[in-house]
């Protein structure tokens, strides 16, 4: 990884440059990948890409996975499950069910919202007990949804 430098008003700050273009495509698998594919794979060969921007190209794949792990860390994605209400900010595991509700296009009308309120536990229970909700346990919500409505 190289720094390139950047000024900033007064200050210097470095940035990092992520690059596989000094690197020969023995040091870097992924680069001996994409290149055997550009060299080999028709639908890719068909591209008639000029040798500096496929390179460009082929460099920004190579490097794209840890470039993506780097930046899809827990910490930097869980804002938007918060805010979603995928997930309670508190033990960043629990839904939040009144913001589900709220991404819904049409209106819940109060009885709907009442005979939601009672079934929802038992999925929330299959989730902490299970993991996941097994079809079973999701039609049976479905069907004691379905009676109260």
């Amino acid at each position: 990884m190289h720094l390139l430098n950047l000024f900033v008003g007064w200050a210097l700050i470095a940035l990092p440059t992520f690059t596989t273009s000094d690197l020969s495509a023995d040091c870097v698998p992924m680069k001996k990948l994409l290149l055997k594919a550009f060299a080999s794979d028709d639908k890719l060969a068909c591209l008639s890409l000029k040798p500096s921007k496929k390179n460009a190209l082929i460099d920004f794949l190579s490097v794209l996975p840890e470039v993506a792990t780097k930046a899809c860390t827990p910490k930097n994605i869980r804002h938007g499950f918060i805010e979603a209400g995928y997930i309670n900010p508190d033990k960043f595991r629990y839904p939040v069910f009144n913001k589900i509700l709220a991404t819904c296009r049409c209106a819940i009308k109060k009885d709907e919202y009442e005979n939601m309120c009672e079934t929802f536990p038992h999925f929330l229970q299959a989730m902490v007990e299970q993991g996941y909700s097994s079809q079973k346990n999701t039609l049976i919500c479905m069907v004691l949804l379905w009676i109260e409505i």
